[in-house]
């Protein structure tokens, strides 16, 4: 009896420990993810790349050089802020054995360099090459959200050389074995003219032996080393000159050398995110989880830290776009949505920054900068806060966060009856607080879309909030089928969220806020929006005599009141033959944002025709939510195959041609990743 005990005890161990293995077992390693997007770019003028390499929240980007250039270090750093965009550097450290020679024209030639390669993988960039006298081996990455680390390995141990130069905008100073590079006192004055926040750059050597300085290049010789390591850190400046020597010395600190989280922190976002699909996979990640993985990146590539008026991190638009250096408003939700999957904390924040920013009557503004007087009031971005929260709180089940936003939540929700209800029936349309049709557009989302054409701008009676509401409201004179259902929603979304937090507070304030009313609303919009004749869904133009006639445009809004699940069977029934129609939606990548046979369709135009992969994942979604799970998966893996360069090293874009899957617009895009992110784990 006791040996069966011990044997039962025994196999029960060695289940557990098997178990515990199988945890702690990376389903894919980082390296199975190299070369995934090109970040190859040699600075020319003030031209940024495509993409560029930046990780934990930095403001400062790099790029690999071309092979064609073949300069001997990572080129930038760049400046990413909006206020500052700009190269520091074509090359800040490059890499060279001692006394090679002097000239670096002669000294390339002289080498005869072989073996110059390239790679970007999650988490770091790496640049090797080989000369006679060996191979240098480079690897760039951000240990912390305000440093840099660039690791040199030679093949044997020798004395170095490390170089560089600064822009024309910087100056460089010595301080012992360490440079400070700021804003020339030119550039310093113009930023303190339009309050922007400075920053300068300390950059400390592991190995120094002699420093020299030769106007605005450095030279620096290395001990004899086999490993040595840079570390170039970003310190906000508290004063309007360059320090003295004294002043500098007490606050640069030496860095610590062994820090190195990165590939910690991208192994756990690639464990967390495939965790679930465990058993589905093989050992080696097929071409669709690479896209996924792409997607991720690019996420984490436009992650910034809080910095100067934002106060929380978050993750900008693209990177690679002046203008889009802020965080925005509909961007921020999409998002928050698919980066909970793999870091939930760092959604929350984003969620965070944009309601830093909310309005005394309860608007969320359409974008912030770190420069506050730039952030943008004329308008919001359609409601899917709420949604986004519901979404976090389902990846890590954190109460104490919903109960945080849920004041904030209702109040924005509030806003929309109050301030975007012209006639006061419960249903909403898009604005303006200056009274242009071109800020309620931008409201839409969907800036240029065909179904505005037409649209004409009407003024909201004043109703404040509170004191301090100072912002005016104006309506379209239609109500948008996609703007009501994602408040059916949000409606639907804070009723929940009320519940399991058990929020005290008086629902007879918040419209449609209970499950009888909720109900309600989503009946109501289904009813209104639908055109039981043509079997589609439309916006609908405001009149006075009751008479609402349908602007039939048909666009993927119509695929909001399918995604949200406020549409009846029939009516998803009837709107699918319109979607699944080669002659209307199903181009060679589903689904353009306006019918194929529409008159105005534009497969260049931004929102007349072009493929935008929020839309395409809402149509989807919606599909699948109703069912249509063979269609659902066949139309993903459509997008996934026909995007140009999504299987290849070229970056996520912000649209695309429907007919052919030409990349356009901005590259880098942040919800454009993330919408590939949410098609990818629906995937069957």
């Amino acid at each position: 009896m006791k040996t069966n005990k011990l044997f039962i005890l025994l196999t029960a161990l060695i289940l557990l420990n098997a178990c515990s293995n199988k945890e702690d077992k990376n389903i894919f390693e980082i390296k199975d993810f190299s070369g995934l997007i090109n970040i190859n770019h040699t600075p020319k003028k003030n031209h940024p790349p495509k993409a560029f390499f930046t990780d934990m929240g930095n403001w400062y980007g790099f790029t690999c050089p071309e092979n064609t250039d073949r300069r001997l270090g990572f080129c930038g750093p760049f400046n990413q802020d909006l206020s500052a965009w700009e190269w520091i550097s074509d090359a800040l450290v490059q890499v060279r054995w001692s006394n090679d020679n002097n000239s670096k024209k002669s000294f390339q030639k002289k080498l005869n360099i072989t073996d110059f390669t390239t790679n970007y993988m999650p988490g770091k960039a790496i640049l090797s090459y080989t000369t006679s006298k060996g191979t240098i081996n480079q690897s760039l990455f951000f240990p912390d959200s305000s440093s840099t680390m660039i690791n040199i390995h030679v093949s044997k141990s020798s004395k170095l050389e490390i170089y560089g130069k600064v822009n024309k905008n910087y100056q460089i100073k010595k301080i012992r074995n360490k440079l400070i590079i700021k804003y020339s006192d030119r550039k310093i004055k113009e930023f303190q003219k339009k309050g922007i926040q400075i920053y300068y750059l300390v950059v400390s050597f592991q190995n120094p032996n002699s420093l020299t300085l030769t106007g605005n290049s450095y030279t620096l010789k290395t001990t004899s080393v086999k490993n040595t390591k840079v570390n170039i850190r970003y310190k906000k400046e508290n004063n309007t000159k360059l320090n003295t020597q004294e002043e500098l010395l007490s606050i640069i600190k030496i860095p610590n050398w062994s820090l190195n989280n990165n590939d910690i922190i991208w192994q756990k976002y690639i464990n967390r995110f495939f965790r679930s699909k465990e058993n589905e996979l093989d050992s080696l990640p097929s071409k669709n989880d690479k896209i996924a993985v792409k997607a991720m990146m690019t996420l984490i590539s436009n992650y910034k830290h809080a910095k100067g008026d934002l106060h929380h991190r978050g993750i900008v638009p693209s990177s690679s776009v002046q203008y889009f250096m802020g965080f925005w408003a509909w961007d921020s939700w999409k998002h928050a949505a698919a980066v909970a999957k793999f870091d939930p904390n760092l959604a929350k924040d984003q969620i965070r920054a944009m309601f830093d920013y909310q309005a005394p009557d309860g608007m969320i503004p359409d974008c912030i900068y770190t420069t506050k007087n730039c952030n943008n009031y004329r308008n919001s971005k359609p409601p899917l806060a709420a949604w986004a929260v519901y979404e976090i709180y389902k990846a890590d089940r954190d109460i104490k966060f919903v109960k945080e936003m849920l004041p904030l939540l209702l109040k924005y929700y509030n806003w929309w009856f109050i301030k975007r209800d012209y006639n006061h029936n419960g249903l909403c349309e898009y604005g303006s607080t200056d009274g242009s049709l071109k800020a309620a557009k931008w409201e839409s989302g969907m800036d240029n879309a065909v179904r505005f054409d037409n649209t004409k701008m009407l003024p909201n009676k004043i109703i404040k909030v509170s004191p301090d509401d100072t912002l005016k409201s104006w309506s379209m004179d239609q109500e948008s089928c996609d703007l009501n259902s994602f408040l059916a929603l949000e409606s639907r979304i804070l009723t929940i969220l009320i519940k399991k937090s058990d929020y005290n507070t008086d629902l007879k304030d918040y419209p449609y806020l209970n499950n009888r009313t909720s109900k309600q609303f989503t009946k109501k919009v289904a009813e209104q929006f639908f055109d039981e004749e043509s079997g589609f869904f439309y916006d609908r133009k405001l009149k006075n005599n009751n008479d609402n006639p349908f602007i039939k445009v048909e666009g993927t809004e119509a695929a909001i009141p399918i995604w949200t699940e406020i549409a009846t069977n029939k009516q998803v029934s009837a709107c699918t033959k319109i979607f699944l129609n080669q002659d209307k939606f199903l181009s060679y990548v589903p689904f353009s944002t306006v019918s194929l046979d529409n008159s105005k369709f534009n497969p260049n135009a931004y929102w007349r025709g072009s493929i935008w992969l929020d839309q395409v994942y809402f149509c989807i979604e919606g599909l699948r939510r109703y069912g249509y799970i063979y269609g659902a998966d066949l139309y993903t893996q459509r997008v996934f195959d026909r995007l140009e360069g999504l299987n290849e090293s070229k970056p996520i874009y912000e649209n695309y041609n429907p007919l052919t899957g030409k990349a356009m617009e901005a590259p880098n895009f942040s919800w454009s990743a993330a919408s590939l992110l949410l098609l990818y784990d629906s995937l069957d």
